[in-house]
């Protein structure tokens, strides 16, 4: 699974708790880096907070929304 950081610690904690292995992904002004994701796996699952993102209040853009989607 692949989830934006930081996020709150307390979801961190709830995946690990289910033994998921967790690749972070660092954010920037739109949020989630897209670019950052590896590639050679498709993720199952991408966690991330749209908007006022904790502990920046950072919201995602649409587009970026749109290439997440993708």
């Amino acid at each position: 699974m692949v989830m934006e950081n930081p996020t709150f610690h307390d979801v961190h904690s709830i995946f690990r708790s289910f033994q998921t292995d967790i690749d972070t992904v660092s954010i920037d002004d739109e949020r989630i880096q897209i670019d950052q994701i590896k590639t050679d796996q498709k993720p199952k699952l991408i966690h991330v907070i749209p908007s006022n993102q904790y502990p920046y209040n950072v919201k995602m853009s649409k587009q970026r929304k749109l290439d997440l989607l993708r």
